[in-house]
């Protein structure tokens, strides 16, 4: 699914948006589809690859290090779209320092749009129903931080997608990114490892079997370039996959970058935030995938994620955890059938 989204989050403007490229309704490669013009612009896109590259490498020259509304809107209509391969919308944000969003098509590139919500590609009716026309607000009884709570919104997505053929072919164009405004500049929430658990529930509600489905993989930043590690520790294989922002970019400074990650060695799954996928079944039933977020600084004691040997990871979950899932199971079993 592509989307990119521009929203609020607890009242700080933020950006999310996938990896994945298409073309004549297949899947096509990767590509980053959010990224920082500046500390204080943030800008995603759809449509044409090689219309964004022209595009963005545009609003890079045209723009000051911290722009503003006009120095923006002055820059996306001066935009030369002769030459453009195929269409592309842009959105955005711009901190001048008031919050302010945008939408620019190729189409018509005279005209931006601002300050409405903008949730393109074909997964934008999904983030509509999901973050809304206020978008993230935090619950009144809620302490979640909002990078958090951003974060969870990233994993829902990925959860109707993680089971299918693309993961399990070490495919990651199914992933998303999320941009956070921090008070001085927009920032990647970062440093997430994503795991899939399945449970297997008899028909007492005890569990049967208990298992880390493979493979796990973890979502790293450097400047504008993003890496997922692939761990399958049953073959002893690591992948690295690196997703580079439209534009001309810093290709040396990649290549430097994937060097330095491979004579490192394998990288520790521990992480900032873990993004879980729980994967329930119980006799002659398949659940709904869960997905939660657990927070490494936040996790109870002892831990429900840990990492004694590097790219293995060990799970301890609670009995109240467990007997939630299957609780959780069951109302949804009933509710399906009529139960």
């Amino acid at each position: 699914m592509t989307v990119v989204g521009c929203f609020f989050a607890h009242g700080q403007p933020a950006m999310l948006g996938d990896f994945l490229l298409t073309g004549d309704g297949r899947d096509a490669g990767v590509r980053k589809k959010i990224t920082r013009l500046s500390p204080t612009v943030a800008v995603g896109w759809t449509g044409s690859m090689h219309a964004a590259d022209r595009a963005v490498d545009g609003l890079r020259a045209a723009l000051p290090a911290r722009a503003t509304r006009r120095q923006m809107e002055d820059a996306l209509t001066g935009l030369d779209v002769a030459d453009y391969v195929g269409p592309v919308s842009l959105v955005g944000w711009v901190i001048d320092p008031g919050f302010h969003r945008f939408k620019w098509d190729s189409a018509l590139p005279g005209v931006v749009h601002w300050d409405e919500v903008w949730h393109v590609g074909s997964g934008g009716e999904v983030l509509d129903r999901m973050v809304g026309e206020q978008g993230l607000v935090a619950a009144p009884d809620s302490d979640q931080p909002v990078d958090e709570a951003l974060l969870t919104v990233g994993t829902n997505l990925m959860a109707d997608e993680v089971l299918g053929q693309g993961l399990r072919q070490l495919r990651i164009g199914h992933g998303y990114e999320m941009l956070l405004w921090s008070g001085e500049s927009f920032e990647y929430v970062a440093d997430v490892t994503y795991m899939t658990i399945r449970a297997t529930f008899d028909g007492s509600g005890g569990v049967e079997r208990l298992e880390l489905l493979e493979p796990s993989f973890k979502y790293m930043v450097k400047d504008e370039m993003s890496v997922l590690c692939v761990f399958e520790p049953s073959t002893d294989r690591t992948a690295l996959h690196l997703m580079t922002a439209v534009g001309a970019g810093d290709r040396a400074g990649a290549e430097a970058f994937i060097r330095g990650l491979v004579s490192q060695g394998v990288p520790a799954l521990r992480s900032k935030f873990y993004g879980v996928f729980f994967d329930t079944r119980a006799p002659d039933y398949v659940g709904p995938l869960l997905a939660f977020v657990i927070r490494d600084d936040a996790q109870p004691s002892p831990p429900i994620v840990t990492e004694r040997v590097p790219g293995t990871l060990e799970l301890a979950l609670p009995g109240d955890m467990l007997a939630w899932m299957h609780a959780t199971v069951r109302a949804d079993q009933e509710s399906t059938t009529g139960a």
